[in-house]
């Protein structure tokens, strides 16, 4: 299982404000795979095509250190695979002004 743009310590980064796609990816198989994106306890997302889910969000400081779980599961499993990921969402800095005493 992989998340498109995810660094080592299982982050993004994201501008607030700007739109952030969520990607997971499994290597698709029989039976067919249930993908989700799941955050907070809530399925947020749930299908995808070719062992492929997308979720797109506009990235606000609400959602800074929040968590999304990608969840693959089908018949052949007893529990679902899973990957998680924490947004680092940047806020919008203003640069400062040089006070001139």
């Amino acid at each position: 299982m992989k998340i498109t743009n995810e660094t080592q310590n299982n982050t993004l980064q994201v501008v607030e404000g700007n739109i952030l796609q969520l990607v997971c990816s499994v290597q698709s198989g029989k039976p067919k795979e249930i993908l989700q994106w799941i955050t907070d306890t809530t399925v947020i997302k749930e299908g995808g095509q070719n062992g492929t889910i997308t979720y797109r969000l506009n990235a606000s400081s609400s959602d800074h250190m929040k968590i999304f779980i990608c969840s693959a599961m089908n018949e052949a499993l007893y529990h679902p695979i899973t990957k998680q990921v924490r947004l680092d969402v940047l806020g919008l800095f203003t640069t400062p002004k040089n006070d001139i005493i």
